[in-house]
């Protein structure tokens, strides 16, 4: 479990940045929404998720920051 959440956290910074720029080019205000609230919803209770988990794991940093898999690069591609 502590390294499939390490590789599953790797991408949420790919993934934020992503929606960001997704947000920041839409048309209209209006297309822009649904990926806003989604952005809220990943960088609030799930990027939390993700840090109480290693807390809860007693996971070191080290652990935290685990070589990516070829699978965790390839989805960051």
């Amino acid at each position: 479990m502590k390294w499939y959440l390490a590789q599953d956290y790797q991408f949420i910074e790919s993934f934020v940045r992503l929606l960001a720029s997704a947000i920041a080019h839409a048309p209209r205000l209006e297309d822009s929404i649904p990926a806003a609230q989604f952005l809220a919803l990943v960088t609030g209770p799930e990027n939390t998720y993700f840090q109480r988990s290693f807390v809860a794991l007693d996971m070191t940093p080290e652990e935290q920051t685990a070589p990516p898999a070829p699978e965790t690069l390839a989805f960051c591609s």
